[in-house]
């Protein structure tokens, strides 16, 4: 296994390319990206667990969580901090692959990154987007973490587990590709709030149940309304019956961020006010066509749109669309 790489100090050193492909294969794959919080949010490896080397206390309590089943893929810009990051690792008994050149390499080698969108929200703090896959997002709000549908259902391998635990979890329904009972554990953490519709709640036997209208504040700066999330194309409505299932709309610092959950363009999406940041599905018969997507962002008229929940659906004339609008419209990895 791993015939490529090279031993250094006891640490397996991996080219840009072997990194990209043997991770990607191994089961038991972690990726840390040991730089700190400013270089992870421009761009970083899919699935990458920050965890900032130079911040002692950060990288420290990330080490300590770390599984002797895993296998750890460290990388930073250029090599020097996840060395000596690998080399604390090695030393605690853990599995350490290296990558060479860090990211600089990697870049040039032509290699995917993912790149994550930061909002400065009215007061002044910044709103960090990460995209998981599908419809699982990441927000990171200071220190805050925030995660909407978050299921292992994806097409790449996601280590809930390694993500950092959750402040909140947002749960839209009760479909599979939505709500999933062993990732929702895996980020909680003491003080974790789940909040879901009233069918998951029934499901999960914990959370907070908000129903259609319904508003929360849950913390200085942040709060939450439940709106409407349902099929209006006959013979589909079987799939999210109207008054079962959640949007939810966080306003995070006065930063409004809309995930409209699983439906179609609806009347109630007239009415939702300032949308600063919206997610749109996009995968008929159960969401959106790219054209009931496009008529969808008419009516909200966010300054950003990200299409989301799009599994094999070909979005790519959504910008056609809606050109001349001055939407924003942001092309993100939510297979």
């Amino acid at each position: 296994m791993l015939s490529s790489c090279m031993a250094q100090d006891n640490i397996h050193e991996l080219s840009p390319q072997d990194f990209y492909t043997e991770s990607a294969a191994d089961s038991n794959a972690v990726i840390l990206d040991v730089r700190t919080p400013e270089e992870y949010a421009a761009s970083h490896l899919a699935d990458a667990v920050p965890a900032d080397y130079l911040n002692t206390a950060v990288f420290d309590s990330v080490l300590k969580g770390l599984s002797p089943d895993k296998h750890y893929y460290i990388y930073c810009r250029s090599g020097r901090r996840s060395h000596e990051a690998a080399l604390k690792a090695e030393k605690q008994g853990l599995k350490v692959w290296d990558m060479k050149g860090g990211i600089l390499a990697y870049e040039k080698a032509g290699l995917p990154l993912q790149r994550t969108d930061t909002f400065t929200t009215p007061r002044g703090s910044s709103v960090i987007v990460t995209p998981i896959g599908h419809a699982s997002v990441l927000l990171t709000a200071g220190d805050k973490h925030i995660y909407v549908d978050p299921v292992r259902a994806q097409r790449h391998h996601v280590d809930w587990a390694a993500l950092p635990k959750a402040d909140y979890i947002f749960i839209t329904h009760e479909h599979y590709d939505h709500f999933d009972k062993a990732a929702i554990s895996q980020l909680t953490k003491a003080g974790t709030q789940v909040i879901l519709n009233r069918r998951c709640r029934e499901m999960l036997g914990s959370g907070r149940a908000l129903g259609n209208g319904d508003r929360l504040s849950l913390s200085e700066g942040l709060t939450v309304k439940a709106v409407p999330a349902y099929n209006t194309t006959s013979g589909r409505e079987k799939y999210h019956p109207k008054g079962r299932d959640n949007g939810y709309i966080l306003s995070i610092d006065g930063l409004t961020l809309y995930f409209a959950g699983d439906t179609e363009p609806i009347d109630d999406m007239r009415k939702l006010g300032n949308i600063d940041v919206v997610f749109l599905p996009c995968n008929q018969p159960f969401t959106m066509t790219p054209a009931q997507l496009s008529e969808a962002a008419m009516a909200i008229r966010p300054k950003v749109l990200f299409p989301y929940h799009f599994s094999d659906t070909d979005i790519t004339e959504i910008p056609r669309l809606l050109g001349g609008t001055g939407i924003d419209i942001r092309m993100r990895p939510y297979q």
